[in-house]
Protein backbone atom coordinates (compact mmCIF):
# COMPACT_ATOMS: atom_id res chain seq x y z
CA UNK A 1 0.00 0.00 0.00
CA UNK A 2 1.46 3.63 -0.98
CA UNK A 3 1.82 5.82 1.59
CA UNK A 4 0.24 9.08 2.87
CA UNK A 5 2.86 11.34 1.66
CA UNK A 6 2.25 9.73 -2.20
CA UNK A 7 -0.15 11.90 -3.60
CA UNK A 8 2.19 14.87 -2.45
CA UNK A 9 5.46 13.20 -3.88
CA UNK A 10 3.90 13.13 -7.05
CA UNK A 11 2.58 16.35 -7.50
CA UNK A 12 6.20 17.89 -6.15
CA UNK A 13 8.04 15.82 -8.73
CA UNK A 14 5.00 17.44 -11.64
CA UNK A 15 6.48 20.70 -10.49
CA UNK A 16 10.11 19.93 -10.47
CA UNK A 17 9.73 18.48 -14.61
CA UNK A 18 7.86 21.65 -15.32
CA UNK A 19 10.23 24.13 -13.89
CA UNK A 20 13.05 21.97 -15.83
CA UNK A 21 11.02 21.92 -19.06
CA UNK A 22 10.88 25.69 -18.50
CA UNK A 23 14.25 26.27 -17.99
CA UNK A 24 15.22 24.62 -21.20
CA UNK A 25 12.87 26.44 -23.01
CA UNK A 26 13.91 29.84 -21.87
CA UNK A 27 17.42 28.88 -22.83
CA UNK A 28 16.12 28.19 -26.43
CA UNK A 29 14.76 31.54 -26.19
CA UNK A 30 17.73 33.17 -24.77
CA UNK A 31 20.16 31.55 -27.37
CA UNK A 32 17.51 32.35 -30.55
CA UNK A 33 19.96 34.14 -32.64
CA UNK A 34 23.00 32.33 -31.36
CA UNK A 35 25.22 31.12 -33.91
CA UNK A 36 25.89 27.53 -34.18
CA UNK A 37 23.25 26.93 -30.94
CA UNK A 38 21.04 23.76 -31.41
CA UNK A 39 17.50 23.50 -30.27
CA UNK A 40 17.05 20.96 -26.57
CA UNK A 41 14.31 19.41 -25.67
CA UNK A 42 13.18 18.20 -22.07
CA UNK A 43 12.51 14.60 -22.28
CA UNK A 44 9.64 13.64 -20.39
CA UNK A 45 8.85 10.28 -19.29
CA UNK A 46 7.04 8.58 -16.16
CA UNK A 47 9.39 7.58 -13.46
CA UNK A 48 9.57 4.42 -12.25
CA UNK A 49 6.29 3.00 -11.14
CA UNK A 50 5.54 1.44 -7.77
CA UNK A 51 5.37 -1.15 -7.33
CA UNK A 52 7.92 -3.11 -9.54
CA UNK A 53 7.54 -6.61 -9.90
CA UNK A 54 10.11 -8.96 -8.61
CA UNK A 55 10.25 -12.14 -6.94
CA UNK A 56 10.07 -10.84 -2.99
CA UNK A 57 6.81 -7.94 -4.32
CA UNK A 58 3.82 -8.54 -3.10
CA UNK A 59 1.91 -8.68 -6.36
CA UNK A 60 -1.18 -6.38 -6.26
CA UNK A 61 -3.69 -5.82 -9.38
CA UNK A 62 -1.75 -3.54 -11.67
CA UNK A 63 0.91 -0.68 -10.80
CA UNK A 64 0.30 2.94 -9.58
CA UNK A 65 2.64 5.65 -11.24
CA UNK A 66 4.72 8.05 -9.02
CA UNK A 67 4.56 10.83 -11.80
CA UNK A 68 7.78 11.82 -13.90
CA UNK A 69 10.78 12.73 -14.27
CA UNK A 70 12.95 14.71 -17.06
CA UNK A 71 15.16 11.81 -18.52
CA UNK A 72 17.40 13.93 -20.49
CA UNK A 73 17.73 17.53 -22.20
CA UNK A 74 18.35 16.40 -26.14
CA UNK A 75 19.85 18.34 -28.55
CA UNK A 76 18.21 18.36 -31.56
CA UNK A 77 20.56 17.92 -34.59
CA UNK A 78 20.82 16.17 -37.95
CA UNK A 79 24.14 14.61 -38.62
CA UNK A 80 23.05 14.09 -42.40
CA UNK A 81 22.67 18.11 -42.86
CA UNK A 82 26.43 18.31 -40.87
CA UNK A 83 27.73 16.35 -42.89
CA UNK A 84 26.07 18.30 -45.84
CA UNK A 85 26.69 21.49 -44.52
CA UNK A 86 30.53 20.87 -44.45
CA UNK A 87 30.89 19.98 -47.35
CA UNK A 88 29.62 22.80 -48.83
CA UNK A 89 31.63 24.91 -46.68
CA UNK A 90 34.93 23.23 -48.20
CA UNK A 91 33.42 24.23 -51.81
CA UNK A 92 32.73 27.59 -51.05
CA UNK A 93 36.21 28.42 -49.12
CA UNK A 94 37.89 26.83 -52.10
CA UNK A 95 35.80 29.35 -54.59
CA UNK A 96 36.75 32.21 -52.29
CA UNK A 97 40.40 31.86 -52.52
CA UNK A 98 40.09 31.09 -56.29
CA UNK A 99 38.36 34.41 -56.82
CA UNK A 100 39.88 36.15 -54.70
CA UNK A 101 43.15 35.46 -55.98
CA UNK A 102 41.72 36.11 -59.69
CA UNK A 103 41.02 39.73 -58.88
CA UNK A 104 44.23 40.08 -57.84
CA UNK A 105 45.68 38.82 -61.65
CA UNK A 106 43.04 41.00 -63.50
CA UNK A 107 44.91 44.00 -61.70
CA UNK A 108 47.95 43.05 -63.88
CA UNK A 109 46.23 43.46 -67.24
CA UNK A 110 44.82 47.06 -68.04
CA UNK A 111 43.40 46.09 -71.25
CA UNK A 112 41.26 47.22 -72.67
CA UNK A 113 42.19 50.66 -70.20
CA UNK A 114 44.85 52.37 -70.02
CA UNK A 115 48.25 51.91 -71.74
CA UNK A 116 48.83 48.19 -71.18
CA UNK A 117 50.67 46.06 -73.01
CA UNK A 118 48.83 45.31 -76.11
CA UNK A 119 48.88 48.66 -77.22
CA UNK A 120 52.82 49.14 -76.36
CA UNK A 121 52.97 45.95 -78.85
CA UNK A 122 51.00 47.62 -81.53
CA UNK A 123 53.09 51.44 -81.59
CA UNK A 124 56.50 48.71 -81.57
CA UNK A 125 55.35 46.98 -84.66
CA UNK A 126 54.16 50.70 -85.62
CA UNK A 127 57.55 52.40 -85.01
CA UNK A 128 58.69 49.66 -87.39
CA UNK A 129 56.80 50.44 -90.31
CA UNK A 130 57.81 54.07 -89.82
CA UNK A 131 61.20 52.64 -89.89
CA UNK A 132 60.98 50.61 -92.99
CA UNK A 133 59.80 54.26 -94.59
CA UNK A 134 62.42 55.96 -93.54
CA UNK A 135 65.07 53.63 -93.09
CA UNK A 136 67.88 56.14 -91.98
CA UNK A 137 65.95 59.00 -89.84
CA UNK A 138 67.78 59.00 -86.54
CA UNK A 139 64.43 60.07 -85.29
CA UNK A 140 62.08 57.28 -86.15
CA UNK A 141 65.43 54.78 -84.98
CA UNK A 142 65.13 56.56 -81.54
CA UNK A 143 61.25 56.29 -81.39
CA UNK A 144 62.08 52.09 -81.88
CA UNK A 145 64.32 52.16 -78.91
CA UNK A 146 62.06 54.13 -76.54
CA UNK A 147 59.12 52.16 -77.26
CA UNK A 148 61.18 49.17 -77.15
CA UNK A 149 62.02 50.33 -73.62
CA UNK A 150 58.65 50.44 -73.01
CA UNK A 151 57.22 47.07 -74.03
CA UNK A 152 60.53 45.91 -71.99
CA UNK A 153 59.65 47.64 -68.77
CA UNK A 154 56.10 46.72 -69.53
CA UNK A 155 57.02 42.76 -69.51
CA UNK A 156 59.29 43.29 -66.11
CA UNK A 157 56.77 45.32 -64.38
CA UNK A 158 53.88 42.47 -65.14
CA UNK A 159 56.05 39.64 -64.38
CA UNK A 160 57.06 41.32 -61.43
CA UNK A 161 53.42 41.33 -60.30
CA UNK A 162 52.70 38.29 -60.76
CA UNK A 163 55.92 37.15 -58.68
CA UNK A 164 54.22 39.41 -55.83
CA UNK A 165 50.93 37.96 -56.15
CA UNK A 166 53.19 34.10 -56.21
CA UNK A 167 54.77 35.04 -53.02
CA UNK A 168 51.86 35.70 -50.99
CA UNK A 169 50.38 32.33 -51.27
CA UNK A 170 52.81 30.71 -49.02
CA UNK A 171 52.37 33.36 -46.43
CA UNK A 172 48.92 32.80 -46.78
CA UNK A 173 48.77 29.10 -46.68
CA UNK A 174 51.30 29.27 -43.36
CA UNK A 175 48.83 31.34 -42.22
CA UNK A 176 45.72 29.02 -42.87
CA UNK A 177 47.85 26.22 -41.55
CA UNK A 178 48.19 28.07 -38.53
CA UNK A 179 44.27 28.17 -38.35
CA UNK A 180 43.51 24.90 -38.69
CA UNK A 181 46.05 23.91 -36.18
CA UNK A 182 44.46 26.47 -33.31
CA UNK A 183 40.87 25.06 -34.46
CA UNK A 184 41.99 21.04 -34.08
CA UNK A 185 43.52 22.02 -30.68
CA UNK A 186 40.16 23.67 -29.05
CA UNK A 187 38.36 20.75 -30.94
CA UNK A 188 40.58 18.52 -28.72
CA UNK A 189 40.35 20.12 -25.68
CA UNK A 190 36.55 20.56 -26.01
CA UNK A 191 36.24 17.07 -26.49
CA UNK A 192 38.08 16.13 -23.64
CA UNK A 193 35.41 18.21 -21.29
CA UNK A 194 32.82 16.21 -23.00
CA UNK A 195 34.60 13.19 -22.47
CA UNK A 196 34.49 13.83 -18.56
CA UNK A 197 30.77 15.27 -18.73
CA UNK A 198 29.83 12.42 -20.06
CA UNK A 199 31.47 10.22 -17.86
CA UNK A 200 29.77 12.01 -14.64
CA UNK A 201 26.37 11.00 -16.48
CA UNK A 202 25.19 14.40 -17.95
CA UNK A 203 24.78 15.54 -21.36
CA UNK A 204 27.26 18.30 -22.53
CA UNK A 205 24.69 19.66 -25.12
CA UNK A 206 26.60 23.00 -25.26
CA UNK A 207 29.66 22.03 -25.84
CA UNK A 208 28.78 19.65 -28.56
CA UNK A 209 27.16 22.99 -29.98
CA UNK A 210 30.69 24.32 -29.95
CA UNK A 211 32.40 21.72 -30.94
CA UNK A 212 30.41 21.21 -33.95
CA UNK A 213 30.44 25.01 -34.83
CA UNK A 214 34.47 24.43 -34.54
CA UNK A 215 34.17 21.81 -37.16
CA UNK A 216 32.61 23.53 -39.60
CA UNK A 217 35.21 26.18 -39.24
CA UNK A 218 37.65 23.83 -40.14
CA UNK A 219 35.70 22.14 -42.92
CA UNK A 220 36.32 25.64 -44.67
CA UNK A 221 40.07 24.57 -44.83
CA UNK A 222 39.71 22.08 -46.06
CA UNK A 223 37.55 18.46 -46.15
CA UNK A 224 36.97 16.76 -43.55
CA UNK A 225 35.80 13.38 -42.47
CA UNK A 226 34.40 13.51 -38.61
CA UNK A 227 34.15 10.09 -36.79
CA UNK A 228 32.51 10.83 -33.39
CA UNK A 229 32.51 7.76 -30.76
CA UNK A 230 29.67 7.50 -27.80
CA UNK A 231 31.93 8.27 -24.83
CA UNK A 232 32.16 11.98 -26.45
CA UNK A 233 36.09 11.12 -28.36
CA UNK A 234 36.20 12.22 -32.10
CA UNK A 235 38.61 11.79 -34.77
CA UNK A 236 38.82 14.24 -37.71
CA UNK A 237 41.03 13.47 -41.27
CA UNK A 238 41.85 16.49 -43.07
CA UNK A 239 42.13 16.39 -47.00
CA UNK A 240 42.44 13.20 -47.08
CA UNK A 241 42.75 9.82 -45.05
CA UNK A 242 46.15 9.91 -44.14
CA UNK A 243 45.98 13.57 -42.82
CA UNK A 244 44.74 12.36 -39.21
CA UNK A 245 45.08 15.73 -37.29
CA UNK A 246 42.30 14.29 -34.08
CA UNK A 247 42.71 11.24 -32.73
CA UNK A 248 41.96 9.31 -29.38
CA UNK A 249 45.36 8.00 -27.42
CA UNK A 250 45.38 4.81 -25.76
CA UNK A 251 44.00 6.47 -22.03
CA UNK A 252 41.10 7.73 -23.92
CA UNK A 253 42.02 11.36 -24.45
CA UNK A 254 41.83 13.30 -27.43
CA UNK A 255 45.23 14.71 -28.94
CA UNK A 256 46.12 16.63 -31.74
CA UNK A 257 48.72 16.20 -34.98
CA UNK A 258 50.51 18.93 -35.77
CA UNK A 259 49.86 20.10 -39.11
CA UNK A 260 52.70 22.08 -41.10
CA UNK A 261 53.42 23.61 -44.88
CA UNK A 262 56.32 21.90 -46.69
CA UNK A 263 57.15 24.36 -49.42
CA UNK A 264 58.82 24.07 -52.74
CA UNK A 265 58.32 20.11 -52.49
CA UNK A 266 58.32 17.46 -55.13
CA UNK A 267 61.25 16.47 -57.60
CA UNK A 268 61.39 19.83 -59.02
CA UNK A 269 60.72 22.03 -55.94
CA UNK A 270 58.07 23.62 -57.67
CA UNK A 271 55.10 22.18 -55.29
CA UNK A 272 53.51 22.31 -51.85
CA UNK A 273 52.98 19.57 -49.63
CA UNK A 274 51.64 19.08 -45.84
CA UNK A 275 53.39 17.27 -43.65
CA UNK A 276 51.33 15.77 -39.95
CA UNK A 277 53.96 15.38 -37.37
CA UNK A 278 56.53 15.93 -39.20
CA UNK A 279 55.42 13.09 -42.32
CA UNK A 280 55.19 14.35 -45.48
CA UNK A 281 51.36 13.07 -46.24
CA UNK A 282 49.56 15.25 -48.68
CA UNK A 283 50.23 16.39 -51.75
CA UNK A 284 48.52 19.98 -52.21
CA UNK A 285 49.74 20.99 -55.93
CA UNK A 286 47.96 17.43 -57.16
CA UNK A 287 45.06 17.55 -55.13
CA UNK A 288 44.56 21.39 -56.57
CA UNK A 289 41.95 20.57 -59.22
CA UNK A 290 39.21 18.29 -59.21
CA UNK A 291 39.86 15.24 -61.46
CA UNK A 292 37.87 11.61 -62.50
CA UNK A 293 40.47 10.04 -60.28
CA UNK A 294 41.17 12.17 -57.54
CA UNK A 295 40.97 11.25 -53.81
CA UNK A 296 37.66 12.71 -52.36
CA UNK A 297 39.07 16.01 -51.09
CA UNK A 298 40.57 17.03 -54.19
CA UNK A 299 39.35 20.11 -54.92
CA UNK A 300 37.91 21.32 -51.87
CA UNK A 301 38.70 24.08 -49.23
CA UNK A 302 40.35 27.52 -49.03
CA UNK A 303 43.98 25.81 -48.78
CA UNK A 304 43.68 23.91 -51.60
CA UNK A 305 42.27 26.77 -53.37
CA UNK A 306 44.90 29.11 -52.84
CA UNK A 307 47.43 26.39 -54.48
CA UNK A 308 45.01 25.81 -57.71
CA UNK A 309 45.28 30.18 -57.47
CA UNK A 310 49.19 29.63 -57.55
CA UNK A 311 48.87 27.22 -59.66
CA UNK A 312 46.76 29.74 -62.62
CA UNK A 313 49.18 32.35 -61.83
CA UNK A 314 51.80 30.63 -62.71
CA UNK A 315 50.44 29.16 -66.26
CA UNK A 316 49.41 33.16 -66.90
CA UNK A 317 53.37 34.08 -65.81
CA UNK A 318 54.25 31.11 -67.95
CA UNK A 319 52.66 32.09 -70.80
CA UNK A 320 54.09 35.82 -70.36
CA UNK A 321 57.32 34.55 -70.62
CA UNK A 322 56.47 33.11 -73.26
CA UNK A 323 55.76 35.45 -75.44
CA UNK A 324 58.51 37.78 -74.24
CA UNK A 325 60.71 34.92 -75.12
CA UNK A 326 59.03 35.03 -78.53
CA UNK A 327 59.69 38.30 -79.01
CA UNK A 328 63.19 38.36 -77.80
CA UNK A 329 64.32 35.39 -80.32
CA UNK A 330 61.80 36.76 -83.46
CA UNK A 331 62.60 40.58 -83.23
CA UNK A 332 66.81 39.77 -82.65
CA UNK A 333 66.63 36.99 -85.55
CA UNK A 334 64.82 39.71 -87.56
CA UNK A 335 66.55 42.97 -86.56
CA UNK A 336 70.32 41.53 -87.79
CA UNK A 337 72.13 44.00 -86.02
CA UNK A 338 75.98 43.28 -86.77
CA UNK A 339 78.88 43.77 -84.16
CA UNK A 340 81.87 45.49 -84.78
CA UNK A 341 84.55 44.01 -86.95
CA UNK A 342 85.96 42.52 -83.89
CA UNK A 343 83.22 40.84 -82.18
CA UNK A 344 81.57 37.84 -84.37
CA UNK A 345 78.19 37.97 -81.81
CA UNK A 346 75.81 40.34 -83.46
CA UNK A 347 74.03 43.18 -81.13
CA UNK A 348 70.77 42.36 -79.68
CA UNK A 349 68.05 44.62 -79.80
CA UNK A 350 66.71 42.68 -76.89
CA UNK A 351 68.63 40.69 -74.45
CA UNK A 352 67.12 38.23 -71.27
CA UNK A 353 64.99 35.15 -71.38
CA UNK A 354 61.45 36.16 -70.65
CA UNK A 355 59.30 38.35 -69.18
CA UNK A 356 61.45 38.50 -65.76
CA UNK A 357 64.67 40.15 -67.36
CA UNK A 358 63.70 41.02 -70.70
CA UNK A 359 65.46 44.51 -71.64
CA UNK A 360 67.20 46.66 -74.63
CA UNK A 361 71.02 45.73 -75.74
CA UNK A 362 73.29 47.79 -74.24
CA UNK A 363 74.64 49.04 -77.79
CA UNK A 364 70.75 49.67 -78.41
CA UNK A 365 70.70 52.10 -75.24
CA UNK A 366 73.46 53.78 -75.81
CA UNK A 367 73.20 54.75 -79.52
CA UNK A 368 69.86 53.72 -81.19
CA UNK A 369 71.99 54.40 -84.44
CA UNK A 370 73.28 51.44 -84.79
CA UNK A 371 69.36 49.99 -85.66
CA UNK A 372 69.60 48.64 -89.40
CA UNK A 373 66.87 50.44 -90.83
CA UNK A 374 66.91 48.11 -94.08
CA UNK A 375 65.82 45.35 -91.84
CA UNK A 376 62.39 47.29 -90.54
CA UNK A 377 60.20 45.90 -93.01
CA UNK A 378 61.06 42.15 -91.44
CA UNK A 379 60.26 43.19 -87.72
CA UNK A 380 57.36 45.13 -88.80
CA UNK A 381 56.00 42.05 -90.22
CA UNK A 382 56.43 39.81 -87.26
CA UNK A 383 53.07 41.64 -85.96
CA UNK A 384 51.16 39.31 -88.65
CA UNK A 385 53.40 36.49 -88.33
CA UNK A 386 52.50 33.16 -86.31
CA UNK A 387 54.50 32.36 -82.59
CA UNK A 388 56.21 29.23 -82.37
CA UNK A 389 54.62 27.62 -78.87
CA UNK A 390 51.65 25.43 -78.41
CA UNK A 391 50.48 24.53 -75.43
CA UNK A 392 48.29 21.64 -74.95
CA UNK A 393 44.76 21.19 -73.22
CA UNK A 394 45.17 17.63 -71.30
CA UNK A 395 46.31 17.72 -67.79
CA UNK A 396 49.47 15.12 -67.29
CA UNK A 397 50.25 17.13 -64.07
CA UNK A 398 49.79 13.47 -62.34
CA UNK A 399 51.72 11.28 -65.32
CA UNK A 400 50.21 8.61 -67.36
CA UNK A 401 50.19 5.25 -67.24
CA UNK A 402 50.80 3.24 -70.44
CA UNK A 403 49.44 0.60 -71.60
CA UNK A 404 49.59 0.60 -75.15
CA UNK A 405 52.48 1.90 -77.60
CA UNK A 406 49.68 3.97 -79.62
CA UNK A 407 49.44 6.13 -76.74
CA UNK A 408 52.69 6.95 -77.25
CA UNK A 409 52.75 8.18 -81.09
CA UNK A 410 52.12 11.32 -82.72
CA UNK A 411 53.28 13.45 -85.07
CA UNK A 412 55.05 17.05 -85.35
CA UNK A 413 54.88 19.16 -88.33
CA UNK A 414 57.46 22.33 -87.69
CA UNK A 415 57.02 25.89 -88.93
CA UNK A 416 59.57 25.11 -91.79
CA UNK A 417 56.88 21.96 -93.12
CA UNK A 418 59.63 19.11 -91.61
CA UNK A 419 57.20 16.73 -90.33
CA UNK A 420 57.91 13.70 -88.41
CA UNK A 421 56.17 11.00 -86.30
CA UNK A 422 57.32 10.87 -82.94
CA UNK A 423 57.51 7.83 -80.84
CA UNK A 424 58.25 8.20 -76.99
CA UNK A 425 59.02 4.43 -76.64
CA UNK A 426 61.00 4.26 -79.66
CA UNK A 427 62.76 7.52 -80.04
CA UNK A 428 62.49 8.71 -75.82
CA UNK A 429 63.24 5.65 -74.44
CA UNK A 430 59.77 5.82 -72.23
CA UNK A 431 58.86 2.21 -70.93
CA UNK A 432 55.05 1.38 -70.48
CA UNK A 433 53.74 1.87 -67.44
CA UNK A 434 53.07 4.62 -64.69
CA UNK A 435 55.61 7.21 -65.49
CA UNK A 436 54.97 10.67 -64.15
CA UNK A 437 54.75 14.05 -65.90
CA UNK A 438 59.07 15.11 -65.73
CA UNK A 439 59.78 11.71 -67.81
CA UNK A 440 57.04 12.21 -69.92
CA UNK A 441 58.65 15.11 -70.75
CA UNK A 442 62.34 14.45 -70.84
CA UNK A 443 61.04 11.65 -73.35
CA UNK A 444 59.38 13.85 -75.41
CA UNK A 445 62.50 16.34 -75.60
CA UNK A 446 64.99 13.27 -76.77
CA UNK A 447 62.71 11.84 -79.23
CA UNK A 448 62.73 15.84 -80.69
CA UNK A 449 66.03 16.06 -80.07
CA UNK A 450 66.57 12.78 -82.19
CA UNK A 451 64.27 13.48 -85.11
CA UNK A 452 64.40 17.18 -85.54
CA UNK A 453 67.81 17.86 -84.33
CA UNK A 454 69.49 19.71 -80.99
CA UNK A 455 67.47 22.75 -79.99
CA UNK A 456 64.97 22.71 -82.73
CA UNK A 457 62.29 22.18 -79.98
CA UNK A 458 62.07 22.84 -76.47
CA UNK A 459 59.43 21.02 -74.18
CA UNK A 460 57.79 22.48 -71.07
CA UNK A 461 54.76 23.31 -68.98
CA UNK A 462 52.50 25.97 -68.30
CA UNK A 463 52.42 25.12 -64.42
CA UNK A 464 49.14 23.77 -65.00
CA UNK A 465 50.12 20.14 -65.79
CA UNK A 466 49.58 21.16 -69.89
CA UNK A 467 52.79 20.21 -72.53
CA UNK A 468 54.02 23.47 -73.67
CA UNK A 469 55.84 22.77 -77.55
CA UNK A 470 57.92 25.82 -78.89
CA UNK A 471 59.48 25.70 -82.35
CA UNK A 472 62.72 27.55 -82.12
CA UNK A 473 63.41 28.30 -85.42
CA UNK A 474 61.76 28.51 -88.82
CA UNK A 475 58.63 30.31 -90.15
CA UNK A 476 55.11 28.76 -90.30
CA UNK A 477 52.52 27.06 -88.66
CA UNK A 478 53.73 24.19 -85.67
CA UNK A 479 51.66 21.74 -85.43
CA UNK A 480 50.50 18.21 -83.67
CA UNK A 481 48.87 15.60 -85.38
CA UNK A 482 47.65 11.81 -84.92
CA UNK A 483 49.43 9.31 -85.62
CA UNK A 484 47.06 6.50 -87.25
CA UNK A 485 44.59 6.67 -84.15
CA UNK A 486 44.46 9.97 -82.15
CA UNK A 487 45.09 8.08 -79.35
CA UNK A 488 48.48 9.33 -78.59
CA UNK A 489 47.62 13.12 -79.43
CA UNK A 490 44.69 13.01 -77.11
CA UNK A 491 46.03 10.91 -74.14
CA UNK A 492 49.11 13.74 -73.90
CA UNK A 493 47.60 17.01 -75.49
CA UNK A 494 43.67 16.26 -75.53
CA UNK A 495 42.91 16.77 -78.39
CA UNK A 496 40.08 14.40 -79.81
CA UNK A 497 40.98 15.86 -83.52
CA UNK A 498 43.25 14.49 -85.85
CA UNK A 499 45.13 17.77 -85.56
CA UNK A 500 46.38 20.55 -82.89
CA UNK A 501 47.08 23.74 -84.73
CA UNK A 502 49.13 26.83 -83.18
CA UNK A 503 48.50 29.31 -85.46
CA UNK A 504 48.07 33.03 -83.39
CA UNK A 505 49.95 36.14 -83.76
CA UNK A 506 52.11 37.90 -80.56
CA UNK A 507 48.63 40.07 -80.36
CA UNK A 508 46.33 37.42 -80.02
CA UNK A 509 48.22 35.32 -78.26
CA UNK A 510 48.35 38.19 -75.86
CA UNK A 511 44.74 38.47 -76.10
CA UNK A 512 44.46 34.96 -75.42
CA UNK A 513 46.01 35.46 -71.71
CA UNK A 514 43.71 38.60 -71.18
CA UNK A 515 40.84 36.30 -71.78
CA UNK A 516 42.12 33.44 -69.97
CA UNK A 517 42.41 36.10 -66.62
CA UNK A 518 38.91 37.58 -67.44
CA UNK A 519 37.18 34.06 -68.16
CA UNK A 520 38.63 32.93 -64.86
CA UNK A 521 37.57 35.61 -62.45
CA UNK A 522 33.94 35.48 -63.91
CA UNK A 523 34.28 31.35 -64.00
CA UNK A 524 35.15 31.78 -59.99
CA UNK A 525 32.43 34.28 -59.69
CA UNK A 526 29.58 32.48 -60.87
CA UNK A 527 31.27 29.15 -58.83
CA UNK A 528 31.20 30.62 -55.85
CA UNK A 529 27.67 32.08 -56.18
CA UNK A 530 25.80 28.66 -56.87
CA UNK A 531 28.08 27.12 -54.12
CA UNK A 532 26.55 29.85 -51.58
CA UNK A 533 22.90 29.60 -52.94
CA UNK A 534 23.77 25.87 -52.20
CA UNK A 535 25.25 26.32 -48.23
CA UNK A 536 21.98 28.84 -47.85
CA UNK A 537 19.61 25.86 -48.85
CA UNK A 538 21.33 23.41 -46.42
CA UNK A 539 21.90 25.99 -43.88
CA UNK A 540 17.98 26.60 -44.40
CA UNK A 541 17.04 22.76 -43.65
CA UNK A 542 19.73 22.76 -40.80
CA UNK A 543 18.04 25.55 -38.99
CA UNK A 544 14.35 23.79 -39.71
CA UNK A 545 15.60 20.70 -37.56
CA UNK A 546 18.35 22.89 -35.27
CA UNK A 547 16.82 26.16 -35.07
CA UNK A 548 14.73 27.74 -32.68
CA UNK A 549 11.35 28.78 -33.50
CA UNK A 550 10.49 31.90 -30.88
CA UNK A 551 6.67 31.40 -31.56
CA UNK A 552 6.86 27.27 -30.87
CA UNK A 553 9.40 27.71 -28.03
CA UNK A 554 6.68 30.31 -26.17
CA UNK A 555 3.99 27.58 -26.82
CA UNK A 556 5.69 25.16 -24.86
CA UNK A 557 5.82 28.31 -22.31
CA UNK A 558 2.45 28.14 -21.74
CA UNK A 559 1.75 24.92 -21.71
CA UNK A 560 4.45 24.20 -18.82
CA UNK A 561 3.33 27.20 -16.99
CA UNK A 562 -0.14 25.44 -17.17
CA UNK A 563 1.07 22.30 -15.96
CA UNK A 564 3.67 23.61 -13.25
CA UNK A 565 -0.13 25.70 -11.93
CA UNK A 566 -2.05 22.27 -12.13
CA UNK A 567 0.86 20.30 -10.36
CA UNK A 568 0.64 23.15 -7.70
CA UNK A 569 -2.73 23.03 -7.08
CA UNK A 570 -2.36 19.43 -6.61
CA UNK A 571 0.51 20.29 -3.72
CA UNK A 572 -2.22 22.80 -2.16
CA UNK A 573 -4.93 20.33 -2.09
CA UNK A 574 -2.98 17.24 -0.47
CA UNK A 575 -2.21 20.19 1.92
CA UNK A 576 -5.46 20.53 2.63
CA UNK A 577 -6.02 16.67 2.77
CA UNK A 578 -3.73 16.32 5.22
CA UNK A 579 -4.29 19.25 7.07
CA UNK A 580 -8.23 17.87 7.86
CA UNK A 581 -6.97 13.98 8.74
CA UNK A 582 -4.10 15.48 11.17
CA UNK A 583 -5.93 18.06 12.71
CA UNK A 584 -9.61 17.80 12.30
CA UNK A 585 -10.13 14.19 12.96
CA UNK A 586 -10.46 13.16 16.86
Amino acid sequence: MTSTWFGLEIAKRGTQVYRKAMDVTGHNITNANTPGYSRQEAVISPSTPWTRPDYLTAMTPGQLGTGADVKEVRRIRDYYLDVQMRNSGSFEGYWEKKLDMAKRTETVFLEPDGRGLQLTLLNFFNDWQNLNNSPQDPGVKKAVKETGDELATIFRQMHNQLSNIDKTVNSSLQYQVDQVNHLTTRIAELSNTIINVIGNGAQPNDLLDERDKLLDELAKFGHISVDTQDNGGIEVRFIETSGLLVKNDVNGKVITSKLSLVPYAGKDGNENHLAVDGKDVINLTTMADYFNTAPEGAGRGSILGQESARLENLSVSNKLDLLAKSIIDRVNEKSGLPGPAKITKPFSFFTGNGAADISLGDEIKNNPEVIIGENALAVAQLRSTPIRTLTGDEDVRNGRTFTDLSQTRFTVEGPGGNKQEIDLYLDGELALGYRNFGEIKAAMQKALDQKFGKGEFTVGDDGLGHIVLSANNGEGTLKVQATGSNIGLSYLFGQPKDAYVLDTTFENFFQGIVAQVGAAADHHDNMLENQQAIGQQIEALRQSVSGVSIDEELTKVIQYQYGYQACARMISMQDEMLDYLINRIR
